[in-house]
C-alpha cells in the first residue's frame, strides 16, 4: 500500500527507539517543525490503522507483512485513538467550531496508577505528593502541562515497551514537590540504572543491585522498579548512578535446548522399568535456619567518570555483610540472572523424588563464605586481602571496607580465577531460609562468582523440582528462600 511505503521513509520519527517514546516531546513542543512532523505522521498512521480495521478479514495477514517501523506507527495510532480526543473550542453562539484542543480520556486512571506506584515504592512525603496529584500545587496548573514526561504519563499515551517503566518513575519524581531539579540519567534508560533519594535506593529491575537487594525485607517491584532498598553512605542524598557489571549471557547451546525435556525428565532417561532404588527424597530440615547473616551496608567505588554533566557516574557495587562477627564485602561483579521456580507441591504438601543421576550439593548460606573454597572449577577464598582498588572512602569514590569487626575481617574479600564457565555437572543447592538477609547473601555470592541461579520458595517448591529446573536451564545454582518480602 502507498501508506505503508510512505511511513517506511526513514525521515519519520522512529518509535522503535525507547528514547523516542516520550510522545509529549513531539505534540507539546515549541519546535514547530517537530510538532508538524509528528501530526503528519500520526495522521498517516491513523489512516492506515483505520483502513486495516475496515478490512477485517485481511487485517491479520496484512499486519504480519508490515515493516517493523510501520508496526510501531500502528501502535501509536491505537494508543492515541484510545487515550486522546479532540474537543472543539466554543467560539460563540451558532458559530461552527474551527479550532480544537486535545484532551486526555484516561487522566483519572493514570493518576490512580501513579498513586499506587508511589505507595508501592513507599515514597517519602506522601501527603504532599497526594496534594500534588490533586493539582493543588503550582497554582492549580494541570499536571499534563508540567513537562513532557509527566504529560505523556498523565495522558496515557504510552507505547509498548520499557519506556513505560521510565515514564512512571520520572513522573513520580516530577510530581514530588520536594525535588526541585530532577536528577540526571533517566532519559538514557540504561538497564544498570539506580538512584538514591530520601534515605532509600531504587533500582531498575535489570540492574544487578536490584536483583540482589530485591530479596530484602519490605522491597517491592512495580513498573520495573525495585524499592525501597537500603541506602548507601557513598552516595549523596539525591543521586543517580550506573552500575558496572559484566554480562553473563544465559544462552544454552542449541543441542542443550533440544534436549531440555530429556535433561530434566522427572523419571530420568526412558526405560522399560523404573526401580524405586533409583530415586531419592532430598532431605531438607526446615528447622535448620541460619541466623548469623546481616547486611551491614551498600558500598560503591567509582568505576568511570561521566562523559558529560548529563550522565551519572558509573560505580562498582558491593554489599557488606556481617557473618559470624566477620565483616565481609561481596562485590557484585556479574549481572547474572535469577530464575523463578514455579510451585510444585499443590495439591499435596509432600516433596517429589529425584532421579539419582541429578547430582547436587546442599549447603547452608553462611558456608558459601566461611567454608566453600571451590565450586565447579571456580576458586573462591573469602579470607584473602582486599583488592587494591577499594581503599578510598568518600562520597565520590566509595568504599568496600567497613570500620567494624576485626582488622583481618574488615579487609576480607572474595577472589576468583577467571575462566569460561562449563556446562554444570552438579548443582549447588543453597539453603537460604530464615531471615531475608540469607537470600540476599546467596544472590550476592552468585553475582560475585558469575553463576545464574534458580530461586525457589522452599515452602512451595521442593528440592527435586528446583534441581531439575536448574539442569533444564543449564545453571549451576539453586537458592531456596521463603518467597515474599513483607515489611513488619
Amino acid at each position: 500500500m502507498v501508506l505503508i511505503a510512505a511511513l517506511s521513509n526513514p525521515g519519520w520519527i522512529d518509535f522503535r527507539e525507547p528514547t523516542s517514546q516520550v510522545l509529549a516531546n513531539y505534540y507539546d513542543t515549541e519546535d514547530v517543525d517537530v510538532e508538524k512532523l509528528f501530526w503528519h505522521q500520526l495522521l498517516l498512521s491513523v489512516e492506515l490503522d483505520l483502513r486495516l480495521r475496515a478490512a477485517e478479514d485481511q487485517e491479520h495477514s496484512m499486519i504480519s507483512h508490515v515493516p517493523e517501523k510501520v508496526a510501531w506507527d500502528l501502535a501509536l495510532s491505537k494508543v492515541w485513538l484510545s487515550k486522546m480526543a479532540l474537543v472543539p473550542i466554543d467560539e460563540g453562539f451558532l458559530r461552527p467550531a474551527t479550532r480544537f484542543h486535545v484532551t486526555a480520556l484516561t487522566k483519572a486512571t493514570q493518576l490512580k496508577r501513579l498513586l499506587n506506584f508511589a505507595r508501592s515504592m513507599k515514597w517519602a512525603d506522601m501527603h504532599n505528593f497526594e496534594r500534588m496529584l490533586e493539582e493543588d500545587g503550582d497554582g492549580g496548573i494541570p499536571l499534563e502541562f508540567c513537562n513532557a514526561h509527566t504529560s505523556t504519563w498523565i495522558t496515557g499515551t504510552i507505547l509498548p515497551g520499557p519506556s513505560a517503566c521510565w515514564l512512571a518513575m520520572r513522573c513520580l519524581i516530577d510530581c514530588d514537590p520536594t525535588i526541585v531539579n530532577a536528577p540526571h540519567g533517566f532519559d538514557k534508560m540504561d538497564s544498570n540504572f539506580g538512584f538514591q533519594y530520601a534515605g532509600c535506593t531504587y533500582w531498575y529491575f535489570s540492574s544487578i543491585v536490584g536483583k540482589v537487594l530485591g530479596a530484602s525485607r519490605g522491597v517491592n517491584q512495580d513498573y520495573g522498579w525495585l524499592g525501597p532498598c537500603i541506602p548507601s553512605d557513598d552516595l549523596f542524598a539525591l543521586q543517580t548512578v550506573l552500575i558496572h557489571a559484566e554480562d553473563v549471557p544465559l544462552r544454552p547451546s542449541r543441542s542443550r535446548v533440544q534436549k531440555i525435556a530429556a535433561r530434566s525428565a522427572p523419571l530420568g532417561p526412558p526405560a522399560h522399568r523404573y526401580p524405586v532404588r533409583d530415586y531419592i527424597l532430598p532431605p531438607r530440615d526446615p528447622t535448620d535456619i541460619v541466623d548469623c547473616v546481616r547486611i551491614q551496608k551498600l558500598a560503591f567505588n567509582t568505576h568511570a567518570l561521566p562523559s558529560s554533566t548529563e550522565d551519572p557516574t558509573t560505580y562498582d557495587a558491593a554489599v557488606v555483610f556481617a557473618i559470624e562477627n566477620e565483616i565481609i564485602p561481596i562485590r557484585l561483579r556479574y549481572n547474572v540472572s535469577f530464575i523463578h521456580a514455579p510451585p510444585c507441591r499443590a495439591p499435596h504438601p509432600h516433596p517429589h523424588p529425584l532421579f539419582w543421576d541429578y547430582a547436587y550439593r546442599p549447603i547452608n548460606v553462611h558456608e558459601l563464605i566461611l567454608d566453600l573454597r571451590c565450586w565447579d572449577g571456580v576458586s573462591v577464598d573469602a579470607k584473602t586481602p582486599s583488592e587494591t582498588n577499594s581503599t578510598n572512602s568518600s562520597a565520590s569514590s566509595g568504599s568496600f571496607t567497613s570500620s567494624s569487626g576485626s582488622a583481618n575481617a574488615s579487609t576480607a574479600k572474595m577472589k576468583m580465577k577467571t575462566r569460561k564457565t562449563p556446562a554444570p555437572e552438579s548443582v549447588l543447592v543453597v539453603e537460604a531460609a530464615g531471615v531475608e538477609d540469607n537470600e540476599v547473601l546467596a544472590r550476592a555470592w552468585a553475582a560475585h562468582i558469575g553463576f545464574s541461579a534458580v530461586v525457589a520458595d522452599g515452602r512451595e517448591t521442593c528440592v527435586a523440582c528446583a534441581v531439575r529446573m536448574a539442569y533444564a536451564a543449564s545453571v549451576h545454582m539453586v537458592i531456596l528462600g521463603e518467597g515474599g518480602r513483607e515489611a513488619g
